[in-house]
């Protein structure tokens, strides 16, 4: 083989070689990308995924959770004011057309002795429950069922039982008249077995019924006779006290009754516990009504002026 034979077989077999490596180069470029098979951790703000937030992140994602929960506290808010109001306009339809309780008591006793008006009328929306003064009131078809519930002997057990019905009934104002089968001799059980649970079922309400008013009636007098006969009718002026500071420490309006009942104790029935119909029907259901509208008692008095005081 001469020499130029050798240096041709030398070229060829170089240019084999660096064939096969630039073929072998561009295999390993055009193979397939495989993912990489270790986790990749990113910095999203996604606590459930088990991300690490960067402080940054963390704050801002902190300030957006409390902006939408100001926000939606706020419209809550708004909701419960609208209603409210709502509740207080409709239950005063007739009443916020007076500017005193004065001037509407005697509209009212005017209207039921003419028949222009009832107390069906008067207490659209407005539910009274209670003991004999409802049963009372019922027996005399004075109000309908879904505007009086009563049992002559009810007493804290019986409220607690017609929590559906008051809620099915959806009053916008309630009154509550309990106490006289609560009573006890021993007044040193009366927070625990009367005002607390008393207390406690009123909350309930108010929890089911957002917004709704509560009227606590105050627990009627009864004669002396039937005073004297049952030691624990003694106690009751110190329920009524306890009654009255638990409606003012919860923002319930409280009832007074002893003046009412003491005007017309000639309609007391032989016992001197109960009032016979013709009272609920002639005179406590106008004084209740009246009373537990959101009004002064009488009409406001200018004060004089310097000139007036002078002159």
């Amino acid at each position: 083989m001469n020499r130029r034979s050798l240096l041709l077989m030398v070229a060829l077999m170089a240019v084999t070689l660096l064939t096969a490596i630039l073929s072998t180069r561009v295999f390993v470029t055009l193979t397939p990308y495989e993912a990489p098979t270790e986790e990749i951790v990113t910095e999203r703000p996604t606590a459930a995924m088990g991300t690490t937030l960067t402080p940054e992140a963390a704050e801002a994602s902190r300030l957006i959770q409390q902006m939408v929960y100001e926000q939606a506290s706020m419209a809550a808010e708004a909701e419960k004011a609208q209603r409210e109001l709502t509740m207080h306009q409709s239950q005063d339809k007739i009443a916020n057309r007076f500017q005193d309780k004065k001037s509407l008591a005697e509209y009212v006793e005017k209207g039921i002795a003419d028949g222009t008006l009832t107390y069906e009328k008067l207490f659209d929306g407005t539910l009274l429950i209670g003991d004999y003064t409802a049963a009372t009131i019922r027996m005399y078809n004075l109000l309908p069922e879904r505007q009086c519930i009563g049992r002559t002997d009810a007493n804290l057990d019986f409220l607690s039982e017609q929590l559906v019905s008051i809620v099915a009934n959806k009053p916008e104002t309630l009154i509550l008249h309990f106490g006289m089968y609560e009573l006890q001799a021993d007044v040193l059980q009366m927070q625990t077995a009367f005002i607390d649970r008393y207390k406690s079922i009123i909350q309930q309400i108010q929890y089911l019924l957002p917004g709704i008013r509560i009227v606590v009636s105050s627990i009627f007098p009864v004669t002396n006779d039937a005073q004297n006969a049952d030691p624990k009718y003694a106690n009751r002026a110190v329920y009524n006290a306890a009654l009255q500071a638990m409606c003012a420490d919860n923002g319930w309006q409280y009832l007074h009754n002893e003046t009412i009942v003491t005007q017309h104790a000639d309609l007391f029935g032989t016992g001197g516990v109960f009032l016979a119909g013709d009272f609920y029907e002639d005179y406590w259901l106008q004084y209740i009504y009246v009373q537990s509208r959101d009004l002064p008692a009488e009409p406001a008095t200018e004060e004089p002026t310097t000139a007036d005081s002078l002159g």
